[in-house]
């Protein structure tokens, strides 16, 4: 409604570097904004881990895969087009997008709940999607959007993950399920190629997705964007570390 009393439509080929404007820039960042809480990027993020903590398997996986990405589809279309790259609201999405990947990070360490803390990695994914926009160059762009494709396999398959150790032992707590390794091979393969790609590891997609984002941001001479994703990237290990000691390999 904002866009269209200051510009009288709301086509988006039409409104292509409309951000030029201050009232439709600001329009526009109104906008964004309520993106922002389905997309689950910090500080409007918190909504995330306890909706999808509570909701079915088969629901929790799907919305993950497909729910938030589509936030992440339109704030990717209409930033690319209005703002046509404009610094100033490039940089506030980036400092958005960083603290988001950062606190997600942080806030599933503290999770004693195998889905709770994939969901939190799940906000964290979203801050490393959003990099690639805020960044705005074809390399950035592209690895945001690889990554977001790989984000939304591997993070749908952890969680299915988890919910075949809810529904079978009746617990995702990571402290009363243990020895599924030797239990679960399937389930723990699964697991594993999961993690190791969620981490970042080669050969799998997320190495490929990171490691494009890093040299993106290296590329655009943001340098600590790119040793602020290598150290959430440690952060992410350290995670699913914790849920391969204590539900995995435990006694």
């Amino acid at each position: 409604g904002l866009i269209y009393a200051v510009q009288g439509t709301v086509n988006l080929a039409a409104l292509a570097g409309a951000g030029d404007d201050p009232a439709t820039a600001i329009a526009t960042a109104v906008c964004l904004s309520a993106i922002a809480v389905k997309a689950s990027v910090f500080p409007v993020h918190g909504w995330l881990s306890r909706a999808y903590s509570a909701a079915s398997p088969a629901v929790a996986a799907l919305f993950s895969a497909l729910h938030t990405k589509v936030a992440v589809y339109v704030v990717y279309r209409i930033s690319a087009v209005i703002f046509e790259g404009e610094s100033t609201w490039m940089t506030v999405i980036l400092i958005f997008a960083s603290l988001t990947l950062v606190v997600g990070a942080f806030a599933a360490l503290g999770e004693k709940n195998m889905r709770s803390l994939l969901l939190f990695q799940m906000v964290s994914g979203i801050g490393f999607i959003l990099i690639g926009i805020a960044l705005f160059t074809p390399m950035g762009i592209s690895a945001g959007i690889f990554y977001m494709t790989h984000h939304m396999v591997v993070m749908g398959a952890l969680l299915l993950t988890a919910s075949a150790i809810e529904h079978t032992y009746g617990s995702g707590q990571l402290d009363r399920v243990a020895g599924l390794r030797t239990r679960e091979r399937l389930v723990t393969a699964a697991f594993v190629i999961g993690a190791l790609s969620l981490v970042g590891l080669p050969p799998f997609s997320g190495f490929a997705g990171e490691c494009a984002l890093v040299l993106a941001s290296a590329d655009a001479g943001v340098v600590f964007v790119a040793l602020l994703l290598i150290v959430v990237s440690l952060f992410v290990l350290m995670a699913m570390m914790k849920i391969w000691a204590e539900m995995f390999n435990g006694k």
